[in-house]
């Protein structure tokens, strides 16, 4: 698979701009076949990680969750990878009569094309389902919107971006309810840093090496560069590169300079929760795993004839209003 004239214009000038390769061209192509593989091995494991507290967490908070939404519900699914972490939330809507529709909304068609192979599997008979291939920071959305609409931001995928108050900000055109997983800074977080998906055992990940040979830059041409910047307070992936390269056929780099490929911002409990009112949504409710490790942020927009929010965060053994410091 070749990216398509416009995301090689695009892929270019964010380079040229920020210094980044945006993470979510790492899901193209065979990106898409390896993130299936980790979400699968993540949730088959024995091992505590995001998908499995995730799992858990929504199952925990599914009544707070669709309580302020009257009637059907429509689930708007932003970055769905293979569609394992809505699959429950579907499951418990579709039972109780509840589920409208379920619109997955990724810039990948291969992951969409995955994600709904599999759910459409899992969800026999399947109810309404619809797949859009958008920038979900960026495109139009309030046309996707339904008359009960909770929207679902999944697998830590907030913290990859730069700036996720903008990006709640911009999917407020859609969501009557918000919920978002995360992961609490904490030391151990801080020195996880391990590729499930790096089989070669050379410190890239598969779809990472894959989407940059697309890209034009081959493997001896960069070393990999991974850890914790305070300064940011950012775990992060980077190549060094050591021959020049034109990326995309269009932005030549010299040997030495950097290009970042991934990042996941660290922030404090407190931080976490202040995003969603930063953002303009009242809070709902929130969940902590029990190792600390994990978080789900839920909120909602508020009524617009401005008439006051009476919920609140939910105190649980893993309850979201501990300081997030181990």
């Amino acid at each position: 698979m070749t990216f398509a004239p416009d995301d090689l214009d695009r892929i270019a000038a964010h380079l040229a701009a920020t210094g980044e390769i945006d993470t979510r061209y790492s899901y193209t192509g065979d990106g898409a076949g390896s993130w299936d593989r980790l979400a699968t091995w993540q949730e088959t494991g024995a091992e505590p990680n995001v998908l499995h507290a995730t799992l858990s967490m929504l199952r925990d908070m599914h009544h707070e969750l669709i309580a302020p939404l009257h009637g059907p519900v429509r689930v708007v699914d932003l970055g769905p990878g293979n569609g394992i972490p809505v699959r429950g939330l579907l499951q418990r809507l579709r039972d109780a009569g509840r589920l409208e529709r379920y619109v997955g909304v990724d810039a990948s068609a291969e992951m969409l094309a995955i994600a709904e192979a599999n759910l459409r599997e899992w969800l026999d008979p399947a109810p309404p389902l619809e797949f859009h291939r958008r920038d979900f920071t960026a495109d139009p959305l309030a046309d996707l919107r339904g008359r009960a609409t909770l929207v679902f931001l999944g697998g830590g995928t907030l913290l990859n971006f730069a700036d996720p108050v903008a990006v709640l900000r911009h999917v407020r055109q859609v969501a009557d309810v918000i919920v978002y997983a995360a992961r609490a800074d904490t030391v151990h977080s801080r020195a996880s840093f391990r590729w499930a998906r790096d089989h070669t055992g050379d410190g890239m990940p598969d779809d990472y090496r894959s989407m940059l040979e697309r890209l034009g830059v081959p493997r001896s041409h960069y070393e990999p560069e991974s850890g914790f910047d305070d300064t940011a307070r950012q775990r992060y992936l980077r190549i060094r590169l050591t021959a020049p390269v034109t990326i995309a056929g269009r932005l030549t780099l010299p040997p030495g300079r950097r290009v970042q490929l991934w990042r996941y911002l660290h922030r404090t409990v407190e931080e976490l929760g202040a995003m969603m009112t930063d953002a303009g949504y009242a809070p709902l409710t929130a969940r902590r795993s029990p190792d600390g490790e994990f978080l789900l942020f839920a909120g909602r927009v508020p009524p617009a004839d401005g008439e006051a929010f009476t919920g609140g965060a939910a105190a649980t053994d893993g309850d979201a209003s501990t300081d997030g410091a181990a």
